[in-house]
């Protein structure tokens, strides 16, 4: 007679006496367990999968990644035509978009060459140097709204803690009184 222990998930622990003539159920007693280990976790995921989804912050991912898209082809179209056209036409009337550099083709000599598109490059680069900047414009805002939002936040609780005791209400009772005698006494003169 044995024992074996079935241990998953370092939580649940099973633990079956068997002979010999009883080995046979040990492999349906082990897929059972395995059956109700994967049940569970799948069951686990779905429900973890379920909260994050509906957290608000996976539907502002979502929405960001819609607006970015949107900003990535005006931004593209704003590099390709109407900053690198004027641009060409400053440096001799290049157009970016078809500079190339045509490269012999040594290996396949039947073959046409190979072209190298640098123009598209540095056309993708000013579009990347715009969407950089953007981006830290808006950063750096964000930040800034952030800082006043704390500095009104850490204001209120410390306008909050201020406790007046009995002896500064004394004190501003005697400053008041000698204040309306300071005044009365000028009014005479």
């Amino acid at each position: 007679m044995f024992i074996i222990t079935y241990e998953i998930d370092n939580y649940i622990c099973y633990k079956h006496k068997y002979d010999k003539q009883n080995l046979a159920h040990l492999d349906e007693s082990v897929s059972r367990i395995e059956m109700a280990h994967a049940k569970r976790c799948c069951f686990n995921f779905c429900k973890d999968f379920k909260e994050f989804a509906t957290r608000g912050s996976v539907l502002d991912l979502a929405i960001g990644i819609v607006i970015g898209t949107a900003f990535t082809n005006v931004v593209q179209s704003l590099v390709d035509d109407i900053i690198t056209p004027p641009l060409g036409l400053l440096l001799g009337g290049v157009d970016f978009a078809n500079l190339t550099i045509k490269m012999k083709n040594f290996v396949y000599t039947s073959q046409p060459p190979v072209v190298v598109r640098y123009g598209k490059f540095i056309q993708s680069c000013l579009a990347l140097l715009i969407i950089a900047m953007a981006l830290f414009c808006i950063i750096k805002a964000i930040n800034h709204l952030y800082k006043i939002a704390a500095k009104k936040k850490e204001k209120k609780e410390t306008d909050g803690n201020i406790q007046v005791t009995e002896e500064v209400k004394v004190l501003r009772e005697i400053r008041d009184l000698l204040a309306g005698k300071s005044s009365v006494a000028f009014t005479h003169i």
